[in-house]
């Protein structure tokens, strides 16, 4: 097998711990014995359990592995951490070579690896499927260097931008291929944010429906409290919890909110009056050790977050219908000049059925 090949199919192992590894990174690894085939291979399962390379070595019957060669979507760690540091095991184990997709741009690894390696007298090749390695990690090379989550914004829209219509009626805009994209990011996704307007008029659950993967937490940012008890999105929190973020001293609410297991947390207001955001995503980051959050609305919540400049990725899907006068998906930025605003880096475009899938930076 070629070395590309044995990236590719890395990176396919990597991808098995969706749902399962956060905060840790995704990593997978195979193994190539002399004659470069393939005699063992592995993923990082479950955070705090063995890493890729554990398990691939472990899934190999030879002790001695003099003329092999490892390939890993990401530097392997360095550092005592909830289990040993794998480049010793590396060394130890007597490999010939080692092939590196990324580099860890966590601060405890970050190159140290690759230079014991070498040290070692190990071959040492960095950057194989490098742009896939990292974007497969993208949300923990923010988090491990900020400590808050990477901000993913979903607008699902007409082709006239419109995310429903004036009497609020959105269900469905875009097409099931669609939608079972956002089921998939959803489950990549540490957590998943939505607006009281969007949870008042669609009563969302926000679970993983469509693939057997976990469902991420959900956040509400409910300012006065308003939403009722009865919606969805608080049911069976012992398996699916909630986090409430407000400005509010009640507590008859507030009590009745915890008695059902649903989580709250008090955080100040912005200059314009609305929840701060960039206090929630600290929270995010240092309490719930969030590493990714998926944003899916409404209006009111994508202005805040292109406002703010807090988004780091924007999926839009774009039906081809017309909804004429309707709710538009960025309704509340009203800029005055053409060079005040928010401009966009297309990174890949692709068509889902009749709808686009546009997948996008900010410019900051």
């Amino acid at each position: 097998m070629e070395l590309k090949d044995a990236m590719e199919l890395a990176l396919s192992l990597a991808k098995k711990g969706t749902g399962y590894v956060s905060p840790n990174p995704r990593v997978g690894t195979v193994i190539l014995d002399e004659k470069s085939e393939i005699i063992g291979q592995g993923w990082h399962k479950k955070f705090g359990e063995s890493h890729a390379e554990v398990e691939a070595i472990n899934s190999c019957e030879r002790i001695d592995f003099t003329g092999c060669t490892m390939v890993v979507t990401l530097e392997p760690c360095s550092h005592q951490g909830k289990t040993p540091p794998c480049v010793d095991l590396i060394i130890n184990k007597k490999f010939s070579k080692v092939v590196i997709g990324t580099l860890d741009k966590n601060p405890d690894v970050a190159g140290k690896s690759v230079k014991k390696l070498e040290n070692a007298g190990i071959e040492v090749l960095v950057g194989l499927k490098q742009k896939e390695c990292e974007y497969i990690n993208r949300a923990f090379f923010k988090y491990i260097i900020d400590k808050k989550p990477y901000v993913i914004i979903k607008v699902a829209q007409s082709l006239d931008g419109n995310i429903a219509l004036t009497n609020k009626l959105s269900q469905w805009i875009t097409s099931p291929g669609s939608r079972n994209v956002v089921q998939n990011m959803r489950a990549e996704s540490d957590a998943i944010l939505v607006g009281t307007n969007t949870i008042l008029e669609d009563n969302p659950s926000l679970l993983v429906l469509e693939v057997s993967l976990p469902s991420p937490l959900r956040i509400i940012p409910d300012k006065n409290l308003k939403l009722p008890l009865t919606k969805r999105i608080f049911h069976r929190q012992t398996q699916y919890p909630s986090v409430v973020f407000h400005h509010s001293d009640d507590k008859e609410k507030l009590d009745a909110l915890q008695n059902m297991g649903v989580k709250t947390e008090k955080i100040g207001l912005d200059s314009d009056g609305y929840l701060d955001l960039k206090e929630l995503l600290n929270i995010l980051g240092e309490k719930y050790f969030i590493t990714s959050l998926l944003v899916e609305g409404g209006a009111d919540i994508y202005t805040s977050f292109v406002y703010h400049k807090l988004i780091d990725e924007m999926h839009i899907f774009v039906a081809p219908k017309i909804l004429g006068k309707g709710l538009q998906s960025f309704s509340g930025l009203n800029f005055k000049n053409l060079n005040e605003t928010q401009e966009l880096n297309f990174i890949n475009v692709e068509q889902l059925g009749p709808d686009l899938h546009i997948v996008s930076t900010l410019k900051y």
